[in-house]
Order: C-alpha cells, then structure tokens, then sequence
C-alpha cells in the first residue's frame, strides 16, 4: 500500500489535506479504504504599516513624510509593496499622515493582515513673519480747476519660497483739486490668502509704504512773451516810466 499526500494550500484559505492510497491489484478487492482526510489552512500574515510623523514651521509649503516602517510578521520574502502618500499638510494644525499600499507584482495583499497606523503632521506658527510691503499708487498732474484722485496698489500678488499669496481687504486712495500734496489714505484691514484660498493671515506682517497725489500749480507769473507790447517790441512792463506834463492854461 502507498498514500501520497496531494493536498496543498499555499494563499491564504482552507482546503483538505488530501491523500491518495494505492494498493496491489492483487489484494485491492480485500480492503475498503476509507480516508479521513484532514484540512490545511493558512492564516493571513499580519502585517503592521506604519508612516512616519513631522513637523516644522510654516512656510507656505506642503509638509509631506514618504517614509513607512514595516513591522508585524513583515512580508514574505520576494514580496512587498510601494506606498503613496496622500497625507499633506500646508496650512498650521495637524493632519494624519495617510497612505496607500500598492502590492509589488507577484504579492496578493489577500494573504496579509495589514494594519495601519497613521503618523502625524504638524505645521506651526512662523516664529518671525514674513514681511510683505504694499505700495499705494502715486500720482502728479497739473492743476486745471478739476478734482484729481488717485487709488489702488502697485501691486496685491506676491511670491515667497515659490508660492503665491495675495492680499485683500484693503483700499487706498486720495484725491484733491488745488495745488498741493494729498497724502494717500490706505482703510481696511489687510488679509493674506494662498494660492488654495486659505487665509494664511496670523503668518505675515504687512505694511504699507508712504504716497500722495501731487497737483502742480500753474505759474502766476505770466512769461514776457504772453504780457501787451509797445510799438518798441519790448513788453510794456519793461518800459521805463517817463514823466508827462499837462500844461498849465492860462486865462484870456
């Protein structure tokens, strides 16, 4: 009599452990052969994934950790995985650090018990803040009789470490009709919003640089060339004065 066992299971699941009986003919018709076989079951591998924490302060950059630390059973030899992270956090505050598993070719993630485990990421206040100066606009005319104004930013679009940032909330503008200098009045409050729209504010200090608008006065004195001419062709203002007389009229 020989009994092989034919009965494998390699993934994970339960199948019975089979066996096969081979007797000699010649005494085969002697035996009832009753087989009792057995199961074999493979448990799934745990498999512990972790990804790893950070922290730093804010600077208007995504703060990303493509690490992860395989622990448990680990992966059976010539078999893993790559991770994409979809954890990010810009802005301050917290987030967890989040992942995907991708199986390697020739891994079938059926056969793992994966647990996940999250790091953290954390941005922080800026210690120093970033600076951003706005400049009002600046004007000159000439005076005319006509109220002159001049309003708006030379700029509210900034770049910092490659990142936009744009200001609002904020008005500036002045305006005049005599000669002179008028400063330019900046209202409002300034608000700092990234390139995702989020207000990004408590990270900067803003100021504002000095303008005005400045009216030009005409002249009062007229030029030569615009004042009456005597027949001398000199303007009538140089002209010496010369003394006349009214003769006197006597009676008869």
């Amino acid at each position: 009599m020989e009994i092989e066992f034919v009965g494998s299971q390699t993934d994970c699941g339960t199948s019975k452990n089979a066996i096969r009986v081979t007797l000699d003919p010649s005494i085969a018709e002697y035996y009832n052969i009753v087989k009792n076989e057995g199961k074999l079951t493979v448990e799934k591998r745990p498999v512990t994934l972790t990804s790893a924490s950070g922290s730093k302060e804010y600077d208007g950059e995504p703060l990303t950790n493509d690490d992860v630390i395989v622990g448990g059973t680990g992966w059976v030899d010539g078999q893993g995985a790559t991770y994409s992270f979809t954890g990010s956090q810009k802005i301050v505050g917290s987030s967890e650090n989040t992942f995907e598993c991708i199986p390697n070719e020739g891994t079938n993630l059926d056969n793992y018990q994966i647990n996940k485990t999250y790091g953290t990421l954390t941005v922080t206040d800026r210690s120093e803040k970033y600076q951003i100066t706005l400049t009002p606009n600046s004007k000159s005319v000439t005076y005319d009789g006509t109220e002159k104004s001049v309003s708006g930013f030379e700029a509210l679009e900034f770049q910092i470490n490659g990142q936009t940032f744009y200001v609002s909330g904020v008005e500036a503008s002045a305006a005049g009709t005599d000669a002179g200098e008028y400063p330019v009045k900046v209202s409002g409050q300034a608000v700092v919003i990234d390139s995702d729209g989020n207000d990004v504010t408590d990270q900067f200090t803003v100021n504002i640089d000095d303008a005005k608008l400045t009216i030009v006065g005409v002249d009062s004195d007229k030029s030569a060339s615009n004042l009456p001419h005597t027949g001398c062709g000199r303007p009538l203002r140089d002209q010496p004065l010369r003394p006349f007389f009214i003769p006197s009229r006597t009676a008869g």
